[in-house]
């Protein structure tokens, strides 16, 4: 059988010493019956292999290098992006002016809190209170005065109430309150409680600021809306009493 070599073929090796060689093969035809003989040449390629290794290792760690550049730009921009977008969050249920949660979260807080109550029979009550004559102090005063009267309200009334309670601007001069595992009395104590301290407190730039405060407790086949609807009746009718004062549920 012939051998089976390919002139235009060739093969790599390595030997025991870690140099290369390019191996060329042809066969040389047989001459009156002689066994066939075949040259085999040998072509020392380590210089050139080590060259190609010292290339791709060069070009692998630019790669290296561009990828590690690449993903902390990534980092850096997935970072950025999901502070715009908790900031974002944190804006679409936030009153601009006073920072205080606004009333699109406050509903969301307030369905919350009353699956909450459905779910383990817990207590819950709300507060909407309401600055008496406001429009006067913007009529008098202009409405930056009027703005910085409601914040400093918001600072106030934040101190007084507790971490798991949640006020939040239920629009103008309006405010309410979301007071969990609490009881009409309980709450009813609270807003007096806040009434006196907003009636004494001494409002940087203007004099003689009073709260009106409507409290409903949360019964079990409320929904927000009844609850709402009963805490803001009890608002009117504190008004209606010549206000600075608290009116609860009957």
């Amino acid at each position: 059988m012939e051998p089976n070599f390919d002139f235009s073929s060739d093969t790599s090796i390595e030997d025991l010493s870690g140099n290369h060689y390019v191996v060329y093969t042809t066969n040389l035809p047989a001459v009156k019956g002689a066994p066939m003989a075949c040259i085999v040449l040998f072509h020392d390629v380590t210089d050139e292999v080590g060259e190609i290794h010292k290339s791709l290792l060069a070009n692998l760690g630019t790669n290296v290098i561009i990828l590690l550049g690449v993903l902390l730009v990534l980092q850096f921009a997935t970072s950025n992006l999901d502070e715009k977008l908790a900031h974002q969050v944190y804006l679409s249920g936030t009153d601009t002016l006073t920072l205080v949660p606004n009333r699109r979260k406050f509903n969301q807080r307030l369905d919350e809190e009353m699956a909450r109550c459905q779910r383990y029979n817990l207590t819950l009550s709300i507060v909407i209170l309401d600055i008496d004559h406001f429009k006067q102090v913007n009529d008098k005063y202009g409405h930056n005065i009027g703005d910085q009267v409601l914040v400093e309200l918001c600072d106030v009334i934040s101190a007084q109430i507790r971490k798991s309670d949640m006020m939040a601007r239920w629009g103008g001069e309006e405010f309410a309150i979301i007071l969990p595992s609490q009881s009409l009395y309980d709450a009813k104590e609270m807003s007096e409680k806040l009434r006196h301290k907003i009636e004494k407190h001494q409002f940087k730039r203007i004099s003689g600021i009073t709260i009106s405060l409507g409290v409903s407790e949360w019964h079990k086949e409320d929904k927000a809306v009844d609850l709402l609807k009963r805490a803001d009746a009890n608002l009117y009718k504190a008004k209606a009493l010549g206000r600075n004062r608290v009116v609860v549920d009957e």
